[in-house]
């Protein structure tokens, strides 16, 4: 008979095999209103953007559902069976590198090889994941057809144009995940507006819009924050909170509840915040400086 200790032993390395089996993404309740990642991984649209505030858990839901396509999982909704192809877009290879040992402790299923010099991710299944810098050379995705994209972070508005053009031989699905800390931004204008104008159109608000969910094309998911996220605690929000104190109001409410907002020429700085901080401060020694004399 197996023992307990053979059981853990089993579970322990399957956990580090294959992570994402032991993913458990939360579900809306009354504590925790817009902590909604199922929802996410069950709508069917050809567009889902993630638009939530830092902390949420974007990068793990994204890394999850990543890896269930690329291993055929198919838990949450039927899609294309391997072999596939992901191409995930970041902002630079620099960060990237930074998410990675997250990303393959997390949500990666080993067995993989990589090559560092193509960027290029290979399972024994024959699945593909590839990465792409936002700031490369756009060419090097000239021809590729890949069953699922995922931007992580805002890319430049022209990319994104055209990676809708890759979408020829296979009907590839897009996943669009960032907060929204640079004002004026074309996911606003591009993807957030025009579904929210789609909903105020049958009477719904954002709220609504969230629940319903009814545009054609696009699964918008614009608020929720670190409170949201079932793998942080109260420390973690409250770290949060206290490092976003005296940052400008509205950046604020975007980093810690996501959304939109513009503070193009507002002050960088709350005023409040300011004052709480001061408050915080401990007295210590007054420091001087030594010039030396030099003939």
């Amino acid at each position: 008979m197996t023992n307990a200790a053979t059981i853990i032993a089993e579970i322990e390395r399957r956990k580090l095999w294959e992570p994402t089996q032991f993913y458990r993404p939360s579900t809306p309740d009354t504590a925790r209103p817009y902590a909604n990642q199922v929802a996410f991984h069950k709508a069917p649209h050809k567009i889902r953007a993630l638009f939530p505030g830092n902390g949420w858990g974007k990068t793990r839901a994204m890394g999850s559902e990543v890896d269930d396509w690329l291993m055929g999982r198919m838990r949450w909704q039927q899609h294309y069976k391997p072999p596939c192809q992901v191409l995930w877009i970041c902002p630079q290879f620099s960060q990237f590198d930074t998410l990675l040992p997250q990303i393959e402790r997390d949500c990666l299923t080993k067995g993989f090889s990589y090559n560092g010099q193509k960027h290029t991710f290979t399972w024994p299944n024959g699945s593909v994941l590839r990465l792409f810098s936002a700031d490369n050379d756009w060419r090097n995705i000239q021809g590729v057809n890949p069953h699922l994209v995922v931007c992580d972070e805002e890319p430049p508005l022209a990319l994104w144009r055209e990676l809708q053009f890759r979408r020829r031989v296979v009907k590839t699905r897009f996943i669009l995940g960032a907060t929204a800390t640079t004002p004026g931004s074309w996911m606003e204008s591009e993807i957030y507006l025009p579904w929210l104008k789609h909903h105020e159109e049958q009477g719904l608000g954002e709220e609504g819009a969230m629940n319903a969910q009814s545009h054609p094309a696009v699964w918008c998911w614009p608020r929720g924050g670190i409170s949201d996220n079932p793998g942080a605690d109260t420390d973690d929000a409250a770290h949060y909170d206290e490092s976003t104190r005296t940052m400008n109001a509205k950046e604020r409410r975007v980093r810690l509840r996501g959304g939109f907002a513009n503070w193009s020429g507002d002050c960088i700085f709350d005023e409040a915040g300011m004052e709480w901080m001061e408050s915080q401060g401990v007295d210590g020694l007054v420091g001087f400086m030594e010039v030396a004399n030099v003939n």
